[in-house]
């Protein structure tokens, strides 16, 4: 007798043998309680257009690139978000300062609750991406921060000498790092937790012979493929003291004191809210003690 083909109890065995294969939770219906992106978590990044363009902020779990060029704001941006996240919320942050920039004065200023930020130094790209890894696989931070991935070198390229070429290695190098985070967030979701927000910066370049693209950051493609969230921002006109007043930098500013900096930020990637929103916010440069 021909056995009766029967889709329904084919795909109940069909997950129950995948589950059972890869020891953990990977296949479920979104109307599970296992299915935690249900809803997507967000936290302010503590500018309220910023958090507009964003639809409340960056949001958790996920991989998200800020870039820019020099002085846009990018380490004022994600300091504020640490902020919010130490201070107000309670949560741990583990930080890889790679341009050796941050300060205790400086997050205390801000806001932050340094004791629950924790700092690495390395000395290559290599060292900073097992650092960033090792982390994150702990579960123990809710946040794992890269400043910056444009400024890290791989090691082969430190010893060289000036004169060796190694193009191309920092980019392959940081491909299979991105790869394999991407790898690391759906072991969370598979353990049915939510996986530790990634967040790093790149400084934005000039892409010599590249019409489509003009500018990008270093360190390969999958950075931005494997990203939810990417937010370029650019410094536009000085805030002048006297006035108060927008000024360019070619303007001759005479006895004016700049104090501060505008910044336009677009969203440039979103893969859980609209994208292409724009919005401007203003830095100040305040002195702290």
């Amino acid at each position: 007798m021909k056995e009766e083909f029967n889709p329904k109890l084919n795909y109940d065995k069909a997950i129950q043998s995948l589950n059972k294969k890869y020891k953990t939770t990977k296949v479920f219906s979104m109307a599970s309680s296992d299915f935690i992106n249900s809803s997507i978590r967000k936290v302010s990044t503590g500018d309220l257009g910023l958090d507009a363009i964003l639809y409340g902020g960056f949001p958790q779990g996920r991989i998200i690139k800020i870039a820019g060029k020099f002085s846009s704001a990018k380490s004022t941006v994600l300091a504020h978000y640490v902020a919010i996240k130490t201070k107000i919320m309670g949560k741990r942050v583990f930080l890889v300062d790679y341009e050796y920039a941050w300060t205790r004065e400086w997050l205390q200023a801000i806001g932050a609750d340094i004791s629950l930020i924790t700092v690495g130094y390395p000395e290559t790209l290599e060292e900073a991406f097992d650092m960033l890894e090792m982390m994150y696989l702990t579960g123990y931070f809710d946040d794992v921060l890269f400043e910056t991935l444009s400024a890290a070198s791989p090691e082969d390229e430190v010893e060289a000498d000036n004169d060796q070429w190694t193009q191309s290695l920092k980019a392959r190098l940081a491909n299979k790092f991105f790869r394999k985070m991407e790898s690391h967030q759906n072991s969370f979701v598979g353990k049915g937790v939510l996986a530790p927000t990634f967040i790093f910066t790149g400084h934005l370049f000039a892409r010599l012979h590249d019409r489509y693209t003009p500018e990008g950051t270093s360190g390969g493609n999958q950075q931005d493929n494997s990203s939810t969230v990417i937010l370029h921002l650019n410094r536009g006109k000085h805030i002048t003291e006297a006035t108060g007043e927008a000024t360019t930098d070619d303007d001759d500013k005479g006895d004016k004191e700049v104090f501060g900096f505008f910044v336009k930020a677009k969203v440039q990637k979103n893969k859980v809210s609209p994208p292409f929103k724009t919005c401007l916010f203003g830095v100040l440069n305040e002195p702290f003690r």
